[in-house]
């Protein structure tokens, strides 16, 4: 699977790493949802016909990460839902400045 080179990423930082949704070059209307930790990188979630669909994923702790997956929803941060709480990400690894608080509940 190739992932667009000149789409943008969008990511939410979290504990438990970072939650990164990408386009897929070869296909219209597919995104790729994974998380990236420094103790084993980049692991693929999953791909989803949409990025709210991936940014609900998350939210309903139905990634298929079970450190994620399991935690309680209060501690969840309650902003995840939103996309605009998401940050922009360019290929290149340029990156907007996060509006959204990080609080969990």
């Amino acid at each position: 699977m190739k992932l667009c080179k000149n789409s943008p990423t969008i990511g939410f930082l979290t504990q438990y790493g970072r939650f990164t949704i990408t386009p897929i070059s070869d296909e219209e209307n597919l995104f790729t949802l994974a998380i990236v930790k420094i103790a084993f990188g980049l692991r693929e979630l999953g791909i989803y016909r949409s990025i709210n669909d991936a940014i609900l994923a998350v939210a309903k702790q139905e990634t298929g990460y079970l450190p994620w997956d399991s935690l309680y929803p209060k501690q969840v941060p309650h902003n995840v839902r939103d996309i605009a709480c998401w940050d922009f990400e360019e290929i290149s690894g340029t990156k907007s400045a996060q509006p959204c608080s990080q609080s969990a509940g």
